[in-house]
């Protein structure tokens, strides 16, 4: 999402809550100590490279191409100055691309077959003063994954991105011997 041209508002405005700058133009003229606009800390757990490509096939994709999406969202985040430990990956794929803030929570589920923006959004509320079972089991179930042990840290971007950019062909074929070893089980399960 961070990469799609018709997703630049988006970007824009989430880059201006991380920079408490209007955009990346006038951060990259501004003084690493200007301050003028409150920031917000904002986490993004991504999926991990090393797994990506378990959805290139529901999704009618190449294989390397989420990976590679990742590798370069990493980048994006590093030029835009994220803090290393608000950024973990997921050994596991997505269900749901889902933001949270205090008062609202947006869901948009990954279908079967597609990707998750060409899938419908949900916007639920919140309450503290009464129970909304929506906001209450994703803010329990989803963002609870952040502080799994499925939720890798990374300490140095640049050394995470060179690390994910040479393995990238070797997750390939690593999740490639898994889902043959899958179907090679479902071929002899199924015989008499």
């Amino acid at each position: 999402m961070l990469q799609k041209a018709e997703y630049k508002e988006i970007r824009e405005k989430l880059f201006e809550k991380i920079n408490g700058r209007q955009n990346e133009e006038q951060a990259s003229k501004a003084s690493s100590d200007d301050d003028s606009e409150e920031k917000v800390q904002v986490k993004f757990l991504l999926t991990h490279p090393a797994v990506a490509d378990l959805r290139a096939d529901q999704e009618a994709r190449r294989v390397k191409d989420i990976g590679g999406e990742i590798i370069k969202s990493l980048m994006i985040l590093r030029d835009w100055n994220v803090p290393p430990e608000n950024v973990r990956l997921y050994l596991g794929t997505p269900t749901i691309f889902a933001i949270k803030t205090r008062q609202r929570m947006l869901l948009n589920p990954y279908a079967y077959g597609t990707v998750a923006f060409n899938s419908p959004c949900f916007i639920i509320k919140n309450d503290p003063a009464h129970y909304f079972y929506f906001y209450n089991e994703y803010n329990k179930a989803h963002f609870s994954a952040w502080d799994s042990n499925a939720a890798l840290t990374i300490s140095d971007f640049n050394k995470k991105i060179k690390e994910f950019s040479q393995n990238l062909d070797v997750y390939t074929e690593n999740i490639e011997a898994i889902k043959n070893i899958a179907k090679f089980n479902k071929r002899t399960s199924s015989s008499p």
